[in-house]
């Protein structure tokens, strides 16, 4: 999205840790920001919907680890509005070939 879209990169700290934070609006005017960590890695992501951005979808990626050279996320975690809505826990990764 960020390729497609005029995204802005600026340094953020949460939580005691400095990130990447790549910004860009969606078509429609949805606001997206990622967060990239010192590995280049994708920790965050925030997605702000609702006519007015009421509403916050915070995506978490954590415990990467590498499947044949591709680095994936094995724990995937989506909050909406606050609200735990999916926990995905993955144990293999295979690509499409």
């Amino acid at each position: 999205g960020a390729m497609a879209n005029t995204a802005t990169v600026q340094s953020k700290s949460e939580f005691g840790m400095t990130y990447k934070a790549v910004a860009f609006t969606l078509p429609g005017g949805h606001t997206v920001v990622g967060y990239v960590n010192d590995k280049n890695l994708i920790e965050k992501v925030e997605t702000k919907v609702g006519e007015t951005d009421e509403f916050v979808v915070e995506a978490l990626y954590r415990d990467y680890a590498d499947f044949n050279g591709v680095k994936f996320p094995t724990l995937i975690t989506e909050k909406y509005a606050g609200q735990l809505a999916l926990v995905l826990v993955l144990k293999e990764v295979k690509s499409g070939d």
